[in-house]
């Protein structure tokens, strides 16, 4: 696989500058083409009221200027790149952009102009539920590359691209790749009123090495051919699968965590899993999070 355009949100925030540099660099590999968009939010516009007189055209100007010096200072000279500023809602015109022009791959930073109780931004975090394509969110303190890849197998209907992408990414970047299930011993449950029990299991404790084994024989068949230098398997007993992952990363803040997103489609909001809303806001480092295949989302028509 390979990223076919890349739609990068500016707010020329410093998060916002990092989310580009990491941008050009995935793209620079196979020369793909990097869509900017800058929204002027037309709800700040209408609040100035009667008493200020906007000129539409000045501030399309200006915003395209500051992006164009934006551009000089963050962009490495890349020139696979076409920019684009508009008048609007910002969340919806990401939408439309998405929708119009086969992006596959959103790169924000992890937080945006407004101020948010957790990691993401709010444009980051409707993106995370409702955009059509793989987010990737790129953490302030990340640097120029990936040391590992972690990729989250949860063997659902998403894990198959969960597992392309990690590759994909860990190829480009001479990454380790760090394949990581989380699970609890099939005897472990939660009773209602003592809390967690454990019942009688023959083999309890040779279960992660079946655990271990079933994810091997998953992702392997992904692998031929692939050019990945290093890989590692881990298995990760824990009673929650957003807590197990977290503690794994602990402070890795040099490595990406690839994971699949869970919802429905048809909805007018994506349902997110709560396993990836609990990791988004509490790992340190940058996320890539995969949406389901025949996942799509339209701005409702008002």
């Amino acid at each position: 696989m390979k990223f076919q355009r890349i739609l990068v949100g500016i707010d020329f925030s410093h998060s916002c500058s990092q989310a580009l540099t990491e941008a050009v660099r995935l793209a620079s590999y196979d020369s793909t083409k990097v869509h900017l968009l800058h929204v002027v939010d037309k709800r700040v516009l209408e609040s100035f009221g009667e008493e200020v007189v906007i000129d539409a055209d000045r501030t399309i100007n200006e915003a395209e200027s500051r992006l164009a010096d934006f551009i000089k200072e963050h962009a490495g000279g890349y020139q696979e790149i076409e920019t684009e500023v508009v008048i609007g809602h910002p969340f919806a015109e990401f939408i439309r952009v998405i929708n119009d022009t086969d992006i596959d791959l959103v790169v924000l930073g992890s937080a945006g102009t407004h101020d948010h109780p957790n990691k993401l931004g709010a444009i980051a975090s409707k993106c995370l539920r409702k955009a059509p394509c793989a987010l990737l969110v790129v953490d302030e303190s990340q640097p120029k590359n990936f040391e590992k890849v972690v990729c989250a197998i949860d063997y659902s209907d998403t894990s198959a691209d969960v597992v392309e992408y990690a590759i994909h990414i860990a190829r480009l970047e001479q990454a380790a790749l760090d394949f990581v299930h989380v699970y609890s011993p099939p005897s472990a449950f939660q009773d209602p009123e003592s809390g967690v029990m454990l019942v009688g299991f023959e083999g309890i404790a040779d279960y992660p090495r079946v655990v271990r084994e079933n994810l091997e024989s998953f992702v392997e068949p992904y692998l031929k051919d692939a050019g990945v230098n290093e890989v590692i398997y881990s298995v990760v007993d824990h009673m929650s699968v957003g807590r197990g992952i977290v503690s794994h990363l602990k402070e890795a803040s040099n490595y990406l965590l690839v994971l699949g997103t869970h919802g429905r489609t048809g909805w007018r909001g994506l349902l997110l899993g709560t396993t990836a809303e609990h990791v988004f806001h509490k790992i340190p480092c940058s996320t890539l999070a995969v949406k389901p295949k025949d996942f799509h989302y339209h701005i409702p028509t008002i």
